[in-house]
């Protein structure tokens, strides 16, 4: 499973039970948009509670736990995008973006 992610750096969810205590380590930077129900992601400083519509950024090298909650009878859905190392740095290449340095923010946030 993990193999298949790399390689295509998307992975489509969906649970029509809640799943608990899912403690997966991210490896990659990762952008998560939730179709519907919930998604509580507890980084071990902080818990951030993702809704239908939301779209937010997980950082890399992390251990979370994950809680996933469908609603309205409907399963819980979301699509994560993995951005590797690799993809990153050929963007701000072609891009002509310089890094300005580490990051020092939250690592996790909510657009």
């Amino acid at each position: 499973m993990i193999e298949d992610r790399t390689r295509i750096n998307i992975l489509f969810s969906c649970t029509s039970q809640e799943k608990k205590n899912f403690e997966p380590f991210v490896q990659d930077h990762a952008l998560v948009c939730i179709l519907n129900g919930k998604m509580i992601i507890n980084d071990g400083i902080e818990i951030f509670q993702y809704n239908k519509g939301d779209i937010g950024f997980v950082s890399k090298n992390q251990l979370v736990k994950t809680q996933k909650i469908p609603q309205d009878n409907k399963p819980f859905m979301s699509i994560s995008i993995f951005l590797p190392k690799e993809t990153l740095y050929n963007y701000s290449k072609e891009h002509h973006i310089l890094p300005k340095g580490n990051y020092l923010g939250k690592p996790n946030f909510i657009f």
